[in-house]
């Protein structure tokens, strides 16, 4: 099974009115609505998602309150308990305080953290850590956090929020 992450702006509104909706019911309108969506009113990292997290934090699952984690995972789930995709948001309120805490991040020294052996040993999401060439992944995960990174300074300036999507 393959399982990509996706970041889309939302309004506060949008947030509020996908509350309460079953798993099915949310995949469905959030494929609906990126359809219909501009280019620049989303992130895809693809499979990089655990990747980055891993590359920022040291730890593979979403850690409660660090804003850094926040950046991948989002703050709030919308449906509670153990489900196999993942759907997230961060309020427009909340952004502020994921972009000053993940602006703080050196992006040159990204690639010198990288450690495939590690990425490998904690099982990091996708098993290519250990078969693809160490520099060129280090270059994708950089890219992808600035990219991120980028997309989350346009929402904060739009005043909205972010649903994250794994799956």
């Amino acid at each position: 099974m393959s399982m990509a992450g996706l970041y889309t702006e939302a309004s506060k509104e949008l947030i509020e009115s996908l509350k309460g909706k079953s798993e099915e019911d949310l995949f469905d309108y959030l494929e609906e609505i990126a359809e219909d969506m501009e280019s620049n009113s989303d992130c895809d990292v693809d499979k990089l998602w655990q990747g980055i997290h891993f590359l920022l934090t040291g730890e593979t699952d979403p850690i409660d309150g660090d804003p850094i984690s926040e950046f991948v995972f989002g703050t709030e789930t919308f449906i509670d308990g153990e489900y196999d995709d993942y759907i997230a948001y961060i309020f427009p309120k909340d952004i502020q305080r994921v972009v000053d805490a993940v602006s703080k991040i050196d992006i040159d020294r990204l690639p010198e953290k990288f450690d495939p052996e590690k990425f490998a040993k904690a099982d990091v999401y996708p098993n290519i850590w250990m078969r693809d060439d160490r520099n060129e992944l280090a270059e994708m995960l950089k890219e992808t956090f600035t990219d991120m990174l980028r997309f989350y300074q346009k929402v904060l300036v739009d005043g909205n929020g972010i649903i994250v999507s794994i799956y």
